[in-house]
Formats: structure tokens, sequence, C-alpha cells
């Protein structure tokens, strides 16, 4: 039993055998003290409008045994659905699962992690959580319990989205390459850069619109970030792409690459209201 002794700011260990020499009135004392702690404490956590969670390591699902009012708002789930549950309640189809193999390998390493991560509410909507998870011991080393604290972050990272990545198609875009590029020339890696643009593309725009050319843009892209999915792609602007490459080896996988990139319009490509075609 953990306790503190009048005066004391230090908690103090008290075995089974030293409770023999307590007194009755000093026990209930600690009892009432304790109690007023608790109290202070659950009432702290509950205006946090962070959500906080605990979890027992000691049973094999993991469940939750303890939810503020903060993870039910941030939820949508009550405390009755939560408590006994996974956390895998919050996970979905997006979530991503490189993230998740990372949580669990700290879990199962009981060492702390923050991790951002895709999670679901009750009513099926998405948002961005920033959990931190964080084992808590005892005074002799051993896992009581791990905590989690979930922040809603979805603001930042929708920000985040529209400052590196093109409105149109979804792709990184000139800041995010430039950044990206950056990195690797400081860290002194080679790279390959392979740029390109589509010939007589304003010639496209003026035919058949810019609702079409907006089409063919979206197309093209979808086609090279398939193609290219294992490295890094960003549309420059306009109708320019480029992807980042590690250097080439020789000027024959150089080629291989080109090839690659042109492959890209090997099939036709239609423009679905005019129902024309370009190669």
């Amino acid at each position: 039993m953990r306790v503190c002794s009048k005066g004391e700011e230090s908690p103090l260990i008290i075995s089974q055998e030293d409770t023999k020499s307590i007194s009755t009135r000093d026990f209930y004392y600690y009892i009432e003290k304790l109690c007023k702690e608790y109290d202070k404490l659950n009432y702290i956590i509950k205006q946090f409008d962070e959500g906080m969670i605990i979890v027992d390591p000691h049973q094999k699902s993991y469940p939750i045994t303890f939810c503020n009012p903060g993870f039910t708002r941030l939820t949508q789930y009550t405390e009755e659905e939560v408590l006994g549950q996974n956390c895998r309640i919050l996970q979905g189809n997006k979530t991503d699962r490189d993230t998740v193999a990372e949580i669990r390998m700290a879990i199962k390493e009981k060492r702390p992690i923050t991790k951002e991560i895709l999670n679901y509410r009750k009513d099926g909507t998405i948002f961005w959580n920033e959990l931190k998870i964080r084992p808590i011991f005892d005074h002799l080393g051993k896992l009581l319990y791990f905590i989690g604290i979930q922040t809603d972050v979805t603001i930042r990272r929708n920000a985040q989205e529209m400052a590196y990545y093109d409105s149109l198609t979804s792709s990184p875009n000139r800041r995010f390459f430039e950044e990206t590029l950056r990195e690797k020339l400081e860290q002194d890696e080679r790279v390959t850069l392979l740029l390109f643009d589509i010939d007589r593309f304003k010639q496209i725009n003026d035919t058949y619109g810019h609702i079409e050319g907006d089409k063919l843009l979206i197309e093209i892209s979808k086609r090279l970030k398939n193609l290219f999915h294992e490295y890094f792609f960003a549309r420059l602007g306009g109708d320019e792409f480029i992807i980042l490459l590690p250097e080439a080896k020789d000027e024959a996988e150089l080629m291989d690459w080109i090839q690659w990139a042109f492959s890209v319009f090997s099939k036709h490509l239609s423009l679905m209201i005019q129902k024309k075609w370009l190669n």
C-alpha cells in the first residue's frame, strides 16, 4: 500500500507487517486522504478536452477500463459502449496498417509512443488522432496499465495537406517536392529527376475546355502515382510533373525509367464528355 505520512510530500510504502503498528485512527486518516486525492484527480481528468483512456495490459484483449468525457465526445461512443472493448473499435479501412504495427510494437515493448493515426467515430466519420500512449509502472517496475491520450488534430492535418498537396490531383505539389529534394541533398543523397509535361496541353484546354483538361491531368497523375508508387511523385503546376528517383546505376537503368514513364501514355486517354481520344 502506498500512502503519504502527515507532513510528508513523498509517498510512503507500507507493507502488511507495518500495518500492524498503525492505529485505527491513522488508518482511516490515510484512507480518507487517498479518497480525497482520488476524487481530486478524477475531477481534473474529467475536465480535460482531450480524450483519456486506461487499458489493462494483463488481459489478452487489452480492454479499456476507464474513459473520460473527452474521449466520449471525441469518438461519440458512450462509456458503457467503450468499457471492456479494445481500441480497435476506432480503426477502419483507411487506418494505416504500418502505424498500427508501430503502436503494437511499442505496447509489446512497454515503451511510450506518440503517433498520428486516422480513426473513426461511432457514426463512421474519420478524424486524425494524435495518440500518446504511456506505460505506467509501480515502484518495483511492474507494469500496471497503459494510459492513452487522444487529441483531434484533423484541422491541422487538413491545413498541412492544403499546403503540400495539389488541390486538383491530390498529388504532392511543388512546395512538397522542393522540401523533399532539399532534405535528400542535405543528407548527401544522389538522385535522379524525371521532369516532363504534356505537349499542346493549351490546345487541349482551348479545344475541349478546362473541365476536360482537368480530367486529363487527373488521369495522368493517377497513372503516374500507380506506376511510381515506391518513389516520390509530384505535380509542379500546370501540365508539369516530376518524379524523384534514386541515382541511376547506369544509362540503361535511366532509359528503363524513362520508358516506364512513357508507358503511362501507351494506352489512349479518353476525354469523357467530348468522346475524343488522345495519343
